[in-house]
């Protein structure tokens, strides 16, 4: 990674959430292999 991003303590679950949110939503994830390998995701990402 080239940024670095500063957290306060307690905070990194509401960045993984964020950026989980934007790889959803801009569909930057592999989408056959989600369909095949990860149970849940559809309840995820509704």
């Amino acid at each position: 990674a080239d940024t670095w991003l500063p957290l306060e303590p307690g905070s990194d679950a509401a960045l993984a959430l964020g950026l989980l949110h934007v790889i959803i939503r801009e569909k930057l994830y592999d989408e056959p292999f989600v369909t095949r390998w990860c149970a849940g995701f559809a309840e995820l990402a509704a």
